[in-house]
């Protein structure tokens, strides 16, 4: 649970003496802050007191301060702060195109924010200067960029900073405050998840005089993120066997502090513990420095102070680089303790040297050329990921037993010799041109498990062979031509599972399928197949999982799929008599299914169907329009559907089942835009509610809108509940609702994966055990959590709203 940051404090900032100007153009937390006055609620939080000054009463302007993305409690504090301001007579600006819009009320801010204008501070300030005929020590800019401090301090996806009675902490650079905070874990211990407490003081966080205050009243101490500014120590206490240093530095004097406070010297025991170090470089300016040396030279410097750094902590075990000022050429030359390496960067090569490294992940922001060489054997390397690169790799031979190689959207420029063996390679995933050094790292594959590959032919290169799978179990194949993916398969004659595109009827009957236990079968672009299907599906007698993507799906006779347990059908749009026999011949013949997904397939023609449905569990429908009377032979026979899911405009196919009954459903997705207290849609789905208090998972999309308050009081009844806010910017803002025996958690703005930015390794795992409370939250001391999406693994590309 963590402990919030109080807006209603900040203001106790705004009222500075003359003396102390620059503190109006900073937005690190400065003044003096007493824990005592904000929590015991008896302070005047307008006022700094310090002898021989006089007192300057701050007029505030609002800058480019937005609504998008804060929820309703958010925006409810951002009117208290302005209130209290108005009550203690500060005056209040909001900037409005080209002139100052003094403010009356809190709930004139309401009205105007939307149309606040975003301007430079330092122009405002001209400005402001030039229309209120006041000095500029008089006036203090409040923009978007302030407002994220006190919102979201820190790492955004740990967790929204948000103020209530019960999360208040305001923190002076006296160790008062651990007995209150040890007073709040000891009433709402953690249990299994991360706890947060955030901590702002005037001291630098990582100086060694708090440090030990820190660890010495801390026992469960795990994880202690840095942030060089505002200073803020964020605390993590949990049961969770992991250990954690986060440090996110603006620039070079930051993080030479960093080195020298935890120096040979000044290193503590609980320091050596931790077993991850994350470094995250915001921004990196050199102009602060001698113009002598050069840049590069200072990246070698820096670099030198990383190693030196991570050598003093014995049990260390991951190390990440991210956006870090690298130099051209870098010597991996880690400690044998290091085990794991993510590097974020634009350039640089690498040169891997004798390490104990078990996993390298390499992403680029800009394509570039440049080499990685393997100057030693890497005996103990099991996992190379490289994305978005243009790479010369040298010595691939040396990772003698590499198990995972996978290369995304890179061009492999050099030469990988025709000796090269990766005897070890177990599964290898390939995005590139297939050019000579692409075959011969096929080609020295002989035991790969698991293959995927999407590659573009060069003209020039001539395939004189196919290399061969003999051990191959799974495969998927996409942008290949269809005489090449057709050649591969037939050297690999174990294979389990395989998910290609055609883009012909002719080598559909080529492809064998008799010994294949999963099969996706997709088309390529702009082409269409259009065959019937029937007798090159009859021959899948194993088949337990089954995927047709395709524009037209043709099945003129029966298909027997006795083994079937998963299918999934689309996209089909043109309704009629033969698109219904096509899904009746498919459907029928599957006695024993257990999922089906109907995507982009309108069966809208009245029917009989004959499978019992006996063993379907989940059935999900995505843009489809069924009929009736076809949902109702699918859905009734079954009471053992345990999770359904209605996606993408599946309104008619929602609206019917939200009127049936499912008494063993323990998981619901409804994804439509349709919840909104207009609707009589939104009644059916109150009413299917009532009616299923044993869900145990419920995540539901809306279109722009926000949920009704009637609908929230009956969410709040079910253990997980999961909403996804599609904005009009086409952010995605996920809000878990309070329930029962679970406090509900949200997470900082999630951009759509069309959107690049690759920092996603930084954060998972605090996106999966990260929790943040509403306000007005009162926690009862017995309340249990459970363990919060485990499993989430996060696409690299995925970007994160600050």
């Amino acid at each position: 649970m963590p402990f919030a940051f109080d807006l209603r404090a900040y203001i106790s900032q705004l009222k500075v003496s003359k003396k102390t100007t620059e503190s109006a153009y900073t937005s690190s937390p400065t003044g003096e802050i007493s824990i005592a006055r904000l929590i015991e609620n008896k302070a005047d939080y307008f006022k700094k007191t310090a002898p021989n000054t006089r007192e300057v009463k701050k007029n505030i302007i609002l800058s480019d301060w937005t609504s998008r993305g804060y929820d309703e409690n958010q925006n409810k504090i951002e009117e208290e702060l302005v209130t209290q301001l108005l009550q203690q007579g500060f005056n209040v600006y909001i900037w409005q195109i080209d002139h100052l819009e003094r403010l009356g009320d809190a709930k004139q801010l309401m009205l105007l924010r939307r149309n606040i204008t975003p301007i430079i501070k330092d122009e405002l300030l001209k400005k402001s200067v030039q229309e209120l005929k006041k000095p500029i020590d008089e006036l203090h800019v409040l923009d978007g960029q302030e407002m994220r401090h006190i919102f979201f301090p820190g790492n955004p996806m740990k967790q929204k900073m948000i103020s209530g009675d019960c999360l208040k902490s305001i923190i002076d650079d006296s160790p008062s405050w651990i007995p209150l905070i040890k007073q709040y874990l000891n009433h709402y211990p953690p249990q299994g998840f991360y706890s947060n407490i955030c901590i702002i003081s005037d001291q630098k966080p990582y100086a060694p005089s708090i440090t030990p205050l820190i660890f010495e009243h801390f026992e469960e101490l795990k994880s202690l993120p840095i942030d060089e500014s505002p200073y803020l120590l964020e605390i993590t206490a949990n049961n969770i066997l992991t250990k954690n240093l986060c440090t996110h530095q603006k620039d070079y004097n930051a993080f030479d502090k960093l080195c020298a406070d935890f120096g040979p010297t000044n290193i503590s025991e609980q320091l050596i513990s931790y077993k991850q170090f994350h470094l995250e470089f915001d921004e990196f300016n050199f102009s602060d420095f001698d113009s002598s040396t050069s840049p590069e030279e200072l990246k070698k410097v820096l670099y030198l102070q990383f190693l030196q750094f991570i050598q003093q902590l014995p049990n260390l075990k991951e190390v990440l680089f991210d956006a870090a000022p690298l130099p051209e050429l870098m010597e991996l030359n880690f400690p044998h303790h290091i085990k794991n390496l993510l590097l974020y960067a634009n350039r640089g090569s690498l040169r891997i040297g004798d390490s104990q490294l078990q996993s390298i992940e390499i992403y680029r922001r800009t394509r570039s050329s440049h080499n990685i060489e393997f100057t030693a054997d890497n005996p103990h390397l099991n996992h190379l990921f490289l994305k978005n690169c243009q790479f010369d790799i040298q010595n691939l031979q040396k990772t003698l037993n590499l198990q995972e190689l996978e290369l995304w959207d890179v061009n492999i420029l050099g030469s990988i010799s025709p000796s090269t063996r990766l005897d070890h390679l177990q599964s290898l995933k390939l995005s590139c041109e297939y050019n000579e050094s692409a075959f011969q790292l096929l080609k020295s594959a002989h035991h790969l498990k698991e293959l995927e590959l999407c590659i573009k032919i060069n003209p020039s290169f001539i395939i004189r062979q196919t290399p061969q799978f003999p051990e191959l179990e799974k495969c998927s194949l996409d942008n290949m031509k269809d005489e090449q993916s057709v050649l591969l398969l037939q050297h690999s004659p174990n294979l389990q599972s395989l998910k290609i595109g055609i883009s012909s009827d002719y080598y559909i009957d080529k492809i064998d399928i008799s010994n294949l236990k999963e099969f996706t079968l997709n088309e390529k672009k702009s082409m269409s197949i259009n065959c019937n299907l029937s007798p090159f599906l009859s021959k899948g007698q194993k088949l337990e999982k089954l995927s047709l993507d395709l524009n037209q799906i043709r099945i003129s006779e029966p298909v027997s799929l006795a083994t079937l347990k998963t299918l999934s059908i689309g996209k089909y749009y043109a309704p009629g008599q033969s698109v219904f026999n096509s899904f009746e011949n498919l459907i029928n013949q599957a006695p024993l299914l257990e999922e089906l997904t109907i995507n982009h397939y309108d069966v809208c023609v009245n029917g009989t169907l004959t499978n019992s449905f006996a063993h379907l569990k989940k059935l999900h429908l995505k843009s489809t329009n069924i009929d009736t009377n076809i949902l109702q032979q699918i859905i009734e026979p079954s009471e053992k559907i345990e999770k359904l899911s209605i996606e993408h405009r599946s309104y008619q196919c929602g609206n019917y089942l939200f009127q049936q009954s499912f008494p063993n459903l323990k998981t619901l997705q409804f994804d439509t835009d349709q919840l909104v207290p207009d609707f009589l849609e939104v009644e059916l789905f109150k009413n299917f509610l009532k009616q299923h208090p044993h869900i145990q998972s419920i995540t539901i999309s809306a279109q722009s809108q926000r949920i009704d308050e009637s609908l929230l009081s009956l969410l709040r009844h079910y253990n997980k509940v999961l909403i996804n806010y599609f904005s009009i910017d086409r952010y995605i803002e996920k809000q878990q609702i309070k329930s029962k025996e679970n406090i509900a958690y949200s997470t900082a703005n999630i951009a759509s994966p069309s959107e690049n930015l690759s920092r996603a390794k930084l954060y998972t795992p605090d996106v999966k055990r990260t929790l943040s409370i509403d306000a007005d939250t009162k926690l009862d001391p017995n309340t249990k959590f459970d363990a919060i999406d485990a499993d989430t693994k996060l696409d690299p590309n995925t970007k994160f709203d600050a």
